[in-house]
């Protein structure tokens, strides 16, 4: 609390300005720097299904769409 004399400070020209008052602001600068820098990301909703992953025939008159399978012929009769 002692650096309250004035020093010559540069923003965008020479201003004298307390010592107390810069390291006021620099600490609060960094203070939203570090709580911008260290907060969790937010996480981005994505799609998880292609546009093209479903057919007219999948729904079956259900009101629920089923996702399109990949399997083939044999395929599915074996797991039947």
């Amino acid at each position: 609390m002692n650096n309250t004399e004035e020093i010559n400070f540069w923003i965008f020209g020479n201003a004298r300005i307390p010592k107390l008052a810069v390291l006021g602001v620099m600490f609060v600068l960094g203070l939203i720097i570090g709580y911008m820098a260290g907060r969790p990301a937010k996480k981005q909703l994505s799609n998880n299904y292609d546009e093209n992953s479903y057919d007219d025939d999948d729904f079956e008159g259900n009101s629920i769409a089923k996702p399109k399978s990949n399997l083939s012929d044999e395929d599915r009769e074996y797991i039947s």
